[in-house]
């Protein structure tokens, strides 16, 4: 079908060109050709009339009319007939096709026109300019959340007090730190002489008590006391933190599912309100339609709830800790306001390099958009590629691609590692300077500040910080919820041109029927620059039929748009009964007007609601309809009847099946004008027959009552139309009865019509009409549209049946294979493992750095007096400096003071090493793995697409492996590779070093604290595992709303892809329900699951505190049992150091890529490198020879496409091919004849049988050698991306 897709005068051409070029080298060429005209096989050696997949006649033209009832002899016995007919009505068929085309043509030139407008304003040098923010008020977006109020404001309650529990969490710390480091002083039986005693020594009356052994036991007694009322505290905060954490997930959960449902349905009812031009537009078109919808609505929360939630947690976290430490030691205080933005734009830093663009270990960077264009275009025309054997060129254009365009320059990727490691380091140099400011007060204002009231400013803003930091952690976008509140509020705000709920508009009891269009210029929204409609005008009476022809692009199709009202004029006016449209009621005008197009567009649902949406209709009147629509037939013979699902968008039927649907549906409404857009020329010769009998007499059912509009798609149904209009540039040229036009000298129809009439002539001469021709065309089109729709069929049968999608099985990928992709950034990940290794033991250090700092602000300062008193008589332990070791209290102060600085400062010097270390360590990370995953995830997409190429055409036909599938596989798969290589390294170090060196360190100074230490780690990685699930999963921060139910994107895809149909039959009020019922059915959390969720949420909270409860009564009982075995010290390193290594679990979790997710790209990928091609282009096996003959057979074939193993094509199919033959091929619709093309290209082997060229199966070929011998040429041909000499310059 070559020349399908032509114009008459190009058709001509190219096919004087393609017979010029098929005889030019006599016997040497072999050619195959499903016939498209038929005069262009009626001279072939062999004719082949092929039916259910067998060759059921062969011979020459002259052979096959000599059989008695055969198939082909009938077949041109009736085209020749029709033929007749038309030649002496004086029109030819041919001038139908030319019109067909035109029509055809119109709207392909609309569609590139858009395209090119776009394309030139950016050659110009004109960049796309940002859409501009749309301002909204708060105001109006607290205005959508009121019907959540009472949600968001238990909301706001519980968050206050989960914030409020970070500061009271570092209080209770601080009081635990406190109670352990209580001074016990040394105690002696013995009295001694005061001032030679050289080091202090008390006795137990001294201390007030009888022994010293009743001084210790009564110091471990309270240390007990005191810690077993700390731990009842902690437990208190571990059950509020359940009610207030889970509270807080479940309320902001609930409402912002709420409003997310509210605002989709919102903006789905609006998007259906919108008028057809608001869809031209390249940022409205359906996939970008449909995107906003599944996505802005769960987006909104960050402009409602989440504000309000972030508030509250930094509220009552982050400043209600900084009050604290004001309430209890103002100068930290203030320290800690002034160092609060630069940990903010560190912390800002980290999310983004972690959780954004950068990922965790500077991941891979997304797909290139040209990469997965240039993939998807390749994929597409995968026969294409295969036929010219063209799999290593566009591999090696797609590895081009892909090196240029990776994003990150070495340079970016090290100032993004430098970037990464500093906002670690500020963190450090932010305690550096605490510590030092806090000596420095401590030594300056010493006497009004005691250590408890530092300790309780120091931990309480360390603490309140956790409430920073949960505020952002899981946060939305700003700028993606920006963009996302300005779409939907544009669109909700948006006044539609044309809007179909209006209840405006005059009506009448009933019409008349009569049409004006006046004076009419019109541009396509889409096209401003290129006006269609320039001044056109004609007038339509009640009753009349009228028909319109021109050239393409003339603007016929526009007409009827107008008169559809989908557009609305420039100027001029579209009056319907002498009243302009925007003066009637958009309903009551609508119930008038009736159409059917082209390619018409069925709905998902059972053929009977398909047909129904015509009007309202009983059983009987829609089977009415569809036996005048010849229908009925193929409907009954369905297994269900009427009850048959179509499928999503009909494509469950055949697009000739499709047709008569749509026009069962038209013929049902019986509405007073009937606009008729080439509506029979999807069907087969009998089917159109029937339906184009059924049509005229339908027309005619009414006499004068009915108005019709013909854009013609066979002229014969226009012969006999009371006027004929010749539309062209936008204006009516023309106009009259057909012999009134006949008549006009010089005239465009008459030169239309005597052209058609000379080549049907012609083609009566020869005993073929080309009525059969078009037949045998539109058989290839339903050949195919019937292939693809048994593949959908199969799969919705096999769901209809109960049979579940059966989850795809995992494949066993070993870690041997999966390191050995990584050899090649074998340097970069043993660099990283080194600087992880690093990076995860700072932590523990940190912790031990920690410790010595509150060491060094709780050294004991003893009461100093230089006035002697009696041991016996005091009540209170007071010294004298001699006893003490100086000479004056002052003395001594002094000292202590001093010593307290200096040693503060030498820790301080430690926090700036750490520091520069966290820049080496952190940043090196980020740099090391960054740069494997890019190089890894390079190399794999090369691969991945080389290997895609290599696969058989079959293997693309699996709805699995559609191109929208593996195009999504290559994008993504890839980057989440690391998941399984790097990142698991880069997991295990920052794990070994940090949280493991944290407990072998606390090991090392309290052994009893590391063993608890031991024992509950698991308990709070499962209550890490949760949050993480909950904050970055599934549920989100504030358990947030549900993704989109495929369901309900399928059904809002498939209604706006049909806009036009729903505006024709004012649907938009019917599609707006059903997506708000999907809807319903489809909000995945029920009250129990949020409720499940959000107790799981809070008791993941609750279990820390409850962890810290046990690790105080644990600590307090050891230090009780064996006090003298451990220091202060020694606990607090202890404590701090396990407490610090938890970060280095957390940071190892942080940010890592779903498991899941992780394993079925890791399937994906060596699934597809593993599988072995059925054909393989790249195989160099086989038998070449120096020339080839070019013989072809097929014996006994019977073959089954991959994607319908229940429905066989071919069976037993068999015919010969002599070198240099011409061989014609024809039969009904899904006979087998394209199939028989697709097994001579090699795109599929047969399932039994042989195929061979000269002789030779082609299996046993060479690959690329046969394909240089074979050349086809497509009804829909494929060019790729370049310059038209790199298209044909692919040939050869």
């Amino acid at each position: 079908e070559a020349t399908s897709a032509l114009d008459n005068k190009s058709e001509k051409v190219v096919q004087a060109a393609l017979d010029k070029l098929l005889g030019e080298h006599g016997g040497d060429r072999t050619t195959i050709v499903i016939a498209h005209r038929l005069s262009t096989i009626r001279t072939a050696d062999v004719i082949g009339y092929v039916e259910e997949g067998r060759l059921v006649e062969k011979g020459a033209h002259e052979e096959l009319m000599r059989v008695e009832g055969g198939r082909y002899r009938a077949l041109v016995e009736k085209q020749t007939l029709v033929a007749k007919e038309r030649s002496e009505k004086g029109l030819s068929s041919r001038s139908n096709s030319q019109a067909d085309l035109a029509a055809k043509e119109s709207e392909r030139s609309r569609l590139s026109s858009d395209g090119r407008l776009s394309m030139e304003q950016k050659e110009d040098g004109g960049e796309e300019e940002p859409e501009e923010e749309y301002k909204v008020s708060w105001k109006r977006i607290f205005a959508v959340t009121k019907p959540d109020m009472q949600f968001l404001l238990v909301g706001m309650c519980v968050a206050a007090l989960a914030g409020a529990l970070y500061p009271f969490w570092g209080f209770m710390f601080a009081k635990m730190i406190t109670i352990f480091f209580t001074p016990i002083f040394p105690c002696s039986e013995d009295q001694q002489d005061p001032g030679a005693a050289s080091v202090v020594v008390f006795t137990p009356q001294q201390l007030g008590f009888g022994t010293c052994a009743e001084y210790l036991a009564s110091k471990a007694d309270k240390l007990w006391d005191d810690a077993v009322f700390i731990s009842y505290f902690w437990v208190l905060i571990a059950v509020v933190s359940i009610v207030s954490n889970g509270g807080m997930f479940l309320c902001f959960g609930a409402a912002s599912e709420r409003l997310c449902f509210r605002v989709r349905n919102r903006m789905f009812a609006t998007y259906l309100r919108q008028e057809p031009g608001y869809f031209d537009l390249p940022e409205n078109g359906v996939g970008a339609v449909s995107s906003r919808l599944a996505n802005d609505s769960t987006l909104l929360k960050a402009k409602t709830g989440e504000p309000l939630q972030q508030v509250m947690l930094l509220v009552f976290g982050c400043v209600g800790g900084i009050v604290l430490a004001a309430v209890f030691m103002w100068p930290v205080a203030l320290m800690a306001v002034g160092i609060m933005p630069v940990l903010g734009a560190a912390m800002t830093i980290q999310t983004k390099m972690i959780f954004g663009d950068g990922e965790m270990g500077g991941g891979p960077s997304s797909e290139d958009p040209a990469i997965g264009s240039m993939a998807g275009e390749t994929l597409t025309a995968i026969r294409t590629v295969k036929s010219l054997v063209l799999e290593e060129f566009f591999g090696s254009r797609y590895a081009k691609l892909a090196v240029e365009g990776r994003k990150d320059s070495w340079a970016t990727v090290l100032r993004k590692a430098f970037a990464f490691g500093a906002s670690f380091a500020v963190q450090h140099w932010t305690f550096a300077l605490l510590l030092w400011f806090s000596a420095w007060i401590m030594e300056k204002m010493g006497g009004q500040f005691s250590f408890e009231d530092f300790n309780i400013a120091l931990f309480a803003f360390f603490f309140g910080l956790f409430g920073l930091s949960l505020a952002a952690t899981g946060a939305t976008d700003t700028k993606e919820a920006v963009k996302a509140l300005s779409n939907i509020f544009r669109l909700l705000d948006r006044e539609t041109k044309i809007d179909p709920e209006s209840t405006e508009g005059q009506t009448k009891q009933e019409a008349e029927g009569s049409l004006a269009l006046k004076r009419i210029h019109f541009t396509y929204p889409a096209r401003p620059d290129s006006r269609v409609c320039k001044g056109l005008s004609f007038e339509v009476r009640a009753g009349q039929k009228v028909g319109i022809v021109g050239p393409s692009g003339g603007g016929k199709s526009t007409a009827i748009q107008l008169i559809e009202r989908f557009y609305d004029p420039d100027a001029g006016h579209v009056t319907f009964d002498g009243v302009e449209l925007p003066d009637l009621n958009y309903k009551w005008y609508h119930s008038n007007i009736g159409m059917v197009g082209q390619e018409p567009h069925l709905f998902s649902g059972t053929v009977f609601e398909n047909i129904a949406m015509g009007g309202n209709a009983t059983r009987e009147d829609v089977e009415a309809a569809a036996r005048m629509a010849n229908a009925h037939d193929f409907i009954t013979a369905f297994e269900k009847g009427y009850e048959t699902e179509v499928g999503f968008g009909g494509s469950q039927l055949s697009g000739g099946q499709k047709q008569r649907v749509a026009i069962a549906r038209a013929l049902l409404s019986r509405r007073k004008v009937l606009l008729l857009d080439e509506a029979t020329s999807a069907l087969d010769n009998k089917s159109e027959k029937v339906v184009q009998a059924a049509l005229d007499k339908l027309l005619g059912e009414h006499g004068g009552d009915r108005t019709t509009i013909v854009i013609a798609h066979r002229l014969s149904t226009i012969r006999t139309a009371d006027v004929i209009g010749y539309v062209e540039e936008g204006r009516l040229v023309e106009k009259g009865a057909h012999e009134e036009l006949m008549r006009v000298e010089g005239g465009r129809y008459r030169a239309l019509v005597e052209k058609q009439t000379l080549v049907a002539k012609e083609r009566s001469e020869k005993g073929l009409s080309s009525r059969s021709n078009s037949q045998a065309d539109l058989a290839a089109k339903e050949s195919e549209r019937s292939r693809l729709s048994s593949d959908g069929r199969l799969s919705m049968e096999q769901k209809e049946d109960g049979g579940e999608e059966e989850p795809e099985e995992e494949y066993k990928v070993s870690w041997k294979r999966i390191f050995a992709v990584t050899k090649p950034d074998m340097q970069f990940l043993l660099v990283g493992m080194c600087v992880a290794a690093l990076a995860g033991a700072l932590y523990p250090f940190w912790g031990f750095m920690f410790a010595k700092m509150i060491t060094i602000f709780f050294t004991p300062i003893f009461p100093c007096s230089e006035d002697q008193q009696d041991p016996g008589a005091a009540s209170v332990v007071v010294f004298t400096p001699q006893q003490l070791g100086f000479g004056t209290c002052a003395e001594y102060l002094a000292s202590k003071a001093d010593k307290l600085w200096d040693d503060a400062v030498f820790i301080s010097y430690f926090w700036v090493l750490i520091a520069v270390v966290s820049i080496v360590s952190n940043g090196g990370m980020f740099l090391c793995f960054g740069a494997a995953s890019e190089r890894l995830c390079f190399r794999v997409r090369n691969r991945m697409f080389a290997t895609y190429l290599r696969q058989e055409p079959g293997y693309f036909d699996l709805p699995e492996n559609g191109v929208g599938a593996v195009s999504s596989r290559l994008a993504n798969d890839s980057t989440l590779l690391k998941a399984k290589t790097g990142e698991p390294l880069q997991q295990v170090m920052l794990l070994v070093f940090g949280c493991v060196g944290g407990i072998v360190l606390a090991a090392v100074f309290m052994w009893p604290v590391a063993l608890m230490a031991v024992g509950i780690m698991p308990v709070l990685g499962a209550a890490m595992t949760i949050q993480t699930k909950m904050i970055f999963g599934d549920g989100e921060m504030g358990g947030g709303p549900s993704s989109e139910d495929p369901a309900i994107g399928s059904m809002a895809g498939e209604t706006l892809t049909a806009i036009r149909t729903v505006k024709s039959l004012v649907l938009e009020e019917f599609f707006g329900s059903r997506y708000a019922k999907l809807a319903v059915e489809g909000r995945k959390d029920s009250w129990a699951t949020v409720l499940r969720k959000a107790f799981a949420f809070g008791a993941s909270f609750a279990v820390q505190h409850w962890t810290f409860a046990l690790l105080l009564w644990f600590s307090a009982w050891i230090m009780e049992k064996m006090g003298g075995q451990f220091s202060f010290e020694d606990f607090n390193i202890a404590l701090f150091a396990f407490f610090f290594g938890l970060f280095g679990l957390s940071l190892a979790a942080t940010g890592a890529t779903d498991t899941k997710e992780a394993v079925k790209a890791l399937s994906n990928i060596f699934r597809l490198l593993d599988r072995e091609t059925k054909i393989d282009p790249e195989s160099t096996e086989g038998q070449t020879k120096q020339e080839a003959e070019g013989s072809l057979a097929l014996k006994r074939i019977h073959f089954t496409y991959p994607a319908r193993p229940d429905s066989r094509v071919c069976k037993g199919l068999s015919f010969e091919v002599r070198a240099g033959q011409k061989v014609g091929i024809v039969g009904p619709s899904g006979g087998g004849k394209s199939t028989a093309i697709q097994l001579i290209e090699r795109f599929y082997d047969p399932d039994a049988g042989h195929v061979t060229f000269d002789g030779v199966e082609l299996p046993d070929l060479n690959y690329k050698w046969y394909h240089s011998n074979i050349g086809m040429v497509g009804q829909e041909p494929h060019l790729f991306s370049g310059t038209v000499f790199e298209n044909i310059a692919m040939g050869g």
